[in-house]
């Protein structure tokens, strides 16, 4: 896993851009539903706008790892907002 150097970078932990994909109006959201996987059941978890439709899978991650500046560029497309990345 990628570690930033200054608690910025071109990384962000994935609660903060959690937390602000929710302060523009986003939800988080895990259906009841699981799929499964060579390794067991897995829970689906996902951020969705409900202004633009847009949903981004975030399934792989937890919240105390960080997303590179393309993962949130591709998160901020699909959903339309702006996660915040200082260093574009």
């Amino acid at each position: 896993m990628p570690v930033p150097t200054d608690g910025w970078g071109s990384f962000q932990l994935v609660r903060d851009v959690i937390k602000f994909a929710k302060a523009q109006g986003c939800e988080e959201r895990t259906p009841e539903a699981t799929i499964m996987t060579p390794w067991g059941k897995k829970q689906i978890r996902y951020l969705y706008n409900p202004h633009t439709g847009g949903r981004y899978d975030i399934s792989d991650f937890e919240d105390d790892q960080y997303m590179s500046a393309s993962t949130i560029r591709a998160a901020e497309r699909r959903l339309g907002v702006m996660l915040a990345i200082k260093d574009a």
